[in-house]
């Protein structure tokens, strides 16, 4: 019998069995197993399953002749409630209305427990139980006294591997032998701090109240000139020569020496720099230049067209009534 194993409650259990002829080849059955070929007993009585619920028969599988495949579903119990238990022995036949090779089969093909009584996957349960979440049931693991003797060894092993100061040693605050000659250099060092105090102690309190007074004084200044120089904003700089960069606000008297001219790319953007509309003021420049200045036709009519300087294009094209009012005016500020 092929004993298939032991499976927790609510498993799938696969049963892969084949076919063959006397010869011992692989042979198809007359026609395909379905579920109800399949007979399934428990705990060794003639007790069997009543439904097929949750029984799968894949006939042949994957195709290949005298191979067979068997699910069966221990958590579908519809039809049959009680029969997939913990504790139970299960044992697998085939009895099937067809025949393989002209000859009548029946098979025990597999058997199996859920959770045996005493086996290993009942006990691992129990014990999980038992131990709890996260060992939330290890709450009175009880001590063992005979635990005492080896854990004071271990305590006291480490220790002497680490050889820290005895408890007497603390209290007087000695050092051991091998850091004697650090404590003498120590002394050395505090002998020659103490000679540095006696040497500055009659002159370093007076350097300190002086610096004391300096930095008073500057504190003072600070305070007048203010947080980001607030403070200064009435500054007399009699005959001063300098280089000034950025805004002035306020009132200069006296003469200003050379001011620096304007680049020509500052001038651009000064005529570049629109005054109505996105008209700028280099064209209102030529508008204006042409109405005064430039050729003029069609004086009496009523369309009057003023010409640029270099007599190449009608800057202004107005048209007027007989009154001289403008009805339209069309402007080429190219």
């Amino acid at each position: 019998m092929n004993y298939l194993g032991d499976y927790a409650d609510n498993s799938i259990v696969y049963i892969y069995f084949t076919t063959h002829d006397k010869d011992g080849a692989a042979v198809a059955p007359s026609s395909a197993f379905e579920n109800t070929d399949i007979r399934i007993y428990k705990d060794g009585s003639a007790t069997q399953k009543t439904t097929v619920n949750g029984i799968t028969m894949t006939s042949p599988f994957d195709a290949s002749t005298g191979l067979h495949l068997l699910t069966i579903d221990t958590g579908n119990d519809t039809g049959d409630v009680g029969f997939w238990t913990t504790g139970g022995e299960y044992s697998v036949v085939l009895l099937p209305d067809e025949t393989v090779d002209g000859e009548t089969v029946i098979k025990v093909i597999g058997s199996f427990s859920i959770e045996r009584t005493n086996g290993a996957l009942a006990r691992s349960k129990a014990l999980q139980t038992t131990v709890g979440t996260a060992g939330a049931g290890l709450t009175a693991v009880p001590w063992n006294a005979s635990w005492d003797a080896e854990v004071q060894s271990e305590c006291t092993d480490s220790l002497n591997a680490y050889d820290p100061p005895t408890n007497a040693e603390m209290i007087a605050r000695t050092l051991v032998a091998a850091n004697y000659a650090t404590a003498a250099n120590l002394a050395v060092v505090d002998g020659i701090v103490d000679a540095i105090l006696v040497d500055t102690g009659t002159t370093l309190d007076t350097k300190i109240n002086t610096i004391d007074g300096i930095v008073d004084n500057i504190l003072l200044d600070t305070a007048e000139i203010g947080v980001a120089g607030a403070g200064l904003t009435n500054i007399n700089l009699p005959d001063q020569v300098m280089n000034i960069t950025g805004n002035i606000t306020g009132n200069i008297t006296g003469s200003v020496g050379s001011v620096t001219a304007l680049s020509a790319a500052a001038i651009d953007a000064i005529l570049d720099e629109a005054v109505e509309g996105a008209i700028t003021l280099r064209q209102v420049s030529r508008v204006i230049l042409a109405y005064l200045a430039g050729r003029a036709t069609g004086g009496g009519t009523v369309t009057i067209k003023f010409r640029d300087q270099a007599n190449t294009k009608d800057r202004i094209t107005m048209t007027v009534n007989a009154d001289g009012n403008r009805s339209n005016v069309v402007l080429d500020l190219t």
